[in-house]
């Protein structure tokens, strides 16, 4: 079986969890039998391209220069339209929704990766989604088969474009941070006293502003957990403001960056993780955080409770009294605590890039049966 990634998503993200998602499947595909698994990206910008067998990646990293994504998959896509039929792609896994211009015969198959429906469920967040929803749907339809990462996802899926629920299959993802620790153990010690976790991207349909005032509606919490934000960014301008309308100081709400070894020891330190979006297609930061023992408090919004399953305490995204509540009631019950992070560690623990590469590499195989 021969298996060829494109270089759509190596192109525009340094670090990420698709690009991440791509590059497991590499790893792990390549050590089997008879696969032979190959990266066509002429010119990446992707950290973990880096990092593969050379053997697999056919190209070479570039520095990331901001806002030129769309030339890079240009130049690109012009390189691999002059590419020589030589690589007899069995399996051609697209890992975008653009037109990557990758060589393949007649008898190859064509795969896409659904990861969530959040330009078509919440448009108004995005000046793009429009467009973006058009080349999902276009790609969805010339795919031979669709991979969905949850549940919740197919469904969105089937129901929004129509597409054909025989040609989707769900596969879950894994989850695991390169969490070595190579520098002084004093660098990671960044945080003094208790405190809530919260990481990634803070935008729009991600629902930080109303963890912010749910935070700071309940004196028990601000006073005696600072609120930790780990990545996404510095605080932005409107983030500030509500920062100071809420009388909340830059000792109490924290921003960090750093490795995934200070995210690592964030998570076994945070009294809970707060994961409060209004839609996930997965959602990899609960299950990281129940990987370290912390316990989890999040919304049911999109496929987090089917991700999170009976592992997390629960609240209404919408509504700020719910959050505040759900936190509190964790950090303030040290047996729920407990029973959280305990089964936190058992949940997380089934899914693994290990499985899900495996059950990548069988619809792969029913493919080419066909």
């Amino acid at each position: 079986m021969n298996i060829v990634y494109d270089h759509q998503i190596f192109a525009s993200q340094v670090y990420g969890g698709v690009s991440r998602y791509f590059t497991e499947l590499c790893s792990r595909l390549s050590a089997i039998e008879g696969v032979n698994v190959k990266v066509l990206a002429p010119l990446y910008v992707n950290e973990y391209l880096r990092y593969l067998n050379k053997s697999i990646v056919m190209g070479i990293h570039v520095p990331r220069i901001r806002k030129t994504a769309w030339l890079l998959r240009r130049l690109n896509n012009i390189i691999c339209h002059f590419l020589p039929n030589s690589y007899q792609a069995d399996i051609v896994h697209h890992t975008h929704y653009y037109n990557s211009h990758l060589p393949k015969q007649k008898h190859t198959k064509t795969l896409v990766t659904v990861h969530d429906m959040i330009y078509e469920k919440f448009p108004q967040y995005f000046s793009d989604s429009v467009r973006m929803a058009i080349k999902k749907k276009q790609a969805v339809e010339h795919a031979d088969h669709v991979i969905c990462i949850s549940e919740t996802t197919r469904r969105d899926l089937i129901e929004i474009t129509g597409i054909n629920p025989d040609k989707v299959s769900v596969v879950y993802l894994g989850i695991k941070l390169h969490d070595q620790i190579s520098e002084p153990e004093e660098k990671y010690n960044v945080i003094n006293g208790a405190f809530i976790l919260y990481t990634g991207a803070r935008t729009y349909y991600k629902n930080f502003g109303r963890l912010l005032k749910a935070y700071a509606s309940v004196q028990n919490l601000y006073l005696n957990y600072k609120l930790v934000c780990f990545g996404g960014g510095p605080f932005i301008s409107s983030e500030l403001h509500l920062l100071r309308r809420l009388g909340m100081g830059k000792e109490r709400v924290i921003w960090l960056k750093g490795s995934d070894a200070m995210l690592a020891k964030l998570y076994r330190n945070a009294s809970v993780f707060v994961y409060p979006s209004l839609y996930e297609g997965f959602g990899f930061p609960p299950l990281e955080a129940m990987s370290y023992g912390c316990p989890v408090v999040c919304s049911t919004g999109g496929a987090i409770p089917e991700i999170v399953g009976d592992a997390g305490k629960y609240f209404d995204p919408y509504d700020e009294n719910s959050i505040a509540s759900a936190i509190l009631d964790v950090v303030s019950n040290t047996k729920l605590a407990e029973k959280l992070s305990l089964q936190g560690r058992e949940h997380a623990a089934r899914f693994t890039w290990d499985v899900c590469a495996d059950r990548i590499y069988k619809v792969y195989k029913s493919l080419m049966n066909e």
